[in-house]
């Protein structure tokens, strides 16, 4: 069984706008270094700019592993890895489902799942029971014909209004930057249904709040 490893799989998960202000967002090890050394120069403009990129970068990892958590909680995605203690010999094995439903710990970079009294070390991910896909390969889901559902726009611009009427929009930024708090407002407001908004497709937030983010822009040039 190949699989994709947690943080790899980012990329299935974002959209093509997140993806790219993922990558803009990236912290070298040369920035960082170059950010400590303004520290002592106390040029504030070089510590802001890298703060605000490993703010923006963390978010967005916090969207695609919010959206990851759901998939395999509803079990669109499956997960193995193997069972601790391992020995030299054991496979891979699928990870149970409850551990996904009960909070597990989860260390997203080293690909390590904790929960229900289980552990699991090289833990990775592939999209249906007998996925065919190369480790660390960009992937895209194709999903599965989906049941109409009502839509979700009144509530989407009841966030976007919220965000916005609490002075939480910066409209020098770019609009993909609200994608992650208009999903955590909605899960906050809309407990009952937090799954559901935490795993709102980017496309969806973007398509309805593209209008009223450029008026509202357009206010603050």
């Amino acid at each position: 069984m190949k699989t994709i490893g947690l943080s790899n799989y980012y990329r299935a998960v974002a959209s093509n706008d997140e993806w790219e202000a993922y990558k803009e967002s990236s912290v070298s090890t040369d920035m960082l270094v170059k950010g400590f050394s303004s520290i002592f120069k106390e040029d504030k403009s070089m510590t802001i700019m890298i703060s605000e990129r490993v703010s923006k970068s963390r978010n967005l990892e916090n969207t695609f592993q919010k959206r990851m958590l759901y998939g395999l909680k509803t079990r669109k995605l499956i997960a193995y890895g193997h069972a601790m203690p391992r020995r030299a010999e054991d496979n891979i094995v699928q990870i149970p489902n409850d551990v996904w439903l009960n909070d597990p710990a989860i260390k997203w970079e080293k690909n390590i799942v904790k929960g229900q009294g289980l552990e699991f070390i090289n833990v990775g991910i592939s999209y249906g029971p007998t996925p065919a896909i190369q480790s660390n390969t960009p992937i895209k889901i194709t999903p599965t014909k989906k049941q109409v559902r009502p839509t979700v726009k009144p509530e989407i611009l009841e966030a976007y209004s919220a965000l916005r009427d609490a002075g939480k929009i910066d409209f020098s930024g770019p609009q993909t930057a609200l994608l992650g708090p208009i999903c955590d407002w909605l899960a906050n407001q809309y407990p009952d249904r937090e799954n559901e908004f935490k795993a709102l497709d980017s496309s969806t937030i973007r398509k309805t709040i593209t209008k009223p983010f450029n008026v509202d822009r357009s206010k603050h040039a």
